[in-house]
């Protein structure tokens, strides 16, 4: 997720806005990085558990 302007003021917003996103996959996935910030972006590496065929 890339901030612009005054929404880098609100990075814990951002940050819960992801924790959220994660939440809503569920048990689907699995979590290689939680969400940090690097610059004026929110990183967080998602990878699934399974593949689809």
């Amino acid at each position: 997720m890339i901030l612009r302007g005054r929404e880098k003021a609100h990075f814990s917003l951002a940050r819960d806005l992801i924790n959220q996103f994660i939440s809503l996959l569920g048990e689907e996935v699995k979590i290689e990085q939680l969400p940090k910030k690097q610059g004026h972006r929110i990183i967080a590496l998602l990878s699934p558990l399974k593949q689809v065929k």
